[in-house]
């Protein structure tokens, strides 16, 4: 399955077709590659906001909202599959911003589960094996 979005930026309209597991993320990287191709003099750190058009909200049952309007750019990292736009064709509009520098995004590679483990300290830690006398009134008081 895929989904395809027109977007533009004054009069040239293009088109990309995405497939659902690709995000808005990688969307927004494929325009502005394409805008540092046509402008070979622009800034190595530029970045794009989406500005969706929809005749009407696009929602589902267990699916994320997808509405009019500047998209959220903490929802950048969201895949196409958590939005009910699955054969759709999505019209949209980009804004170039300067000084804008995306979350880096790093991949937790933590094969140790104990690490993240919580243990509270003990007062008397110690690995010595502690041995009790099962005779003693003291250590086990009669009932």
């Amino acid at each position: 399955m895929s989904v395809t979005f027109v977007y533009k930026n004054g009069e040239i309209k293009k088109k990309i077709t995405l497939t659902m597991e690709k995000t808005i993320l990688d969307l927004k990287k494929h325009i502005v590659s394409e805008i540092k191709q046509d402008v070979s003099e622009i800034k190595q750190d530029i970045y794009v906001d989406l500005n969706l058009i929809l005749s009407k909200t696009i929602r589902s049952f267990g699916k994320m909202t997808l509405e009019s309007g500047l998209f959220p750019r903490s929802m950048d990292t969201l895949q196409l599959n958590n939005y009910n736009i699955e054969s759709k064709e999505i019209n949209c509009e980009y804004i170039v911003v300067d000084n804008y520098f995306p979350p880096i995004i790093e991949e937790k590679s933590n094969n140790n589960p104990s690490s993240s483990i919580y243990r509270p300290r003990m007062k008397n830690e110690s690995n010595e094996d502690k041995t009790f006398n099962i005779n003693s009134e003291v250590e086990f008081p009669s009932l």
